[in-house]
């Protein structure tokens, strides 16, 4: 060995920044399956949520038929139809077409007899 010029000394401290480097590539290898673990929770915790805002939006469009407005104000568009008046409106102006939304009429305690 001495003909290649390695000592005793730096073939120990080879060995021992060997062992150093398996050591954290083992830390490292943990901490990447921890992080996979993690990621998959965070997904299914939002796979979940993303179902029960599905059913929340589906309630609210039915409760809130009669208020767009709230409807609007969960962050959801409410279906809007053209009126005959926004449609003059628009021809007139450079609008383009405008669309207005509609309630549904409820009918009044009399017409229910």
């Amino acid at each position: 060995m001495a003909r290649l010029a390695i000592t005793a000394d730096s073939l120990t401290a080879a060995n021992t920044l060997i062992t150093e480097v398996e050591a954290e590539r083992a830390e490292y290898l943990k901490e990447v399956g921890e992080s996979q673990d993690a990621t998959k929770t965070k997904d299914a915790a939002i796979a979940k949520m993303d179902d029960w805002m599905n059913e929340f939006y589906a309630g609210a469009r039915i409760g809130l038929e009669d208020s767009p407005q709230l409807l609007e104000a969960l962050g959801k568009v409410t279906t809007c139809k053209p009126t005959p008046l926004a449609s003059t409106l628009a021809s007139r102006t450079s609008l383009g077409t405008a669309k207005t939304c509609q309630r549904a009429s409820k009918p009044s305690p009399a017409n229910r007899l």
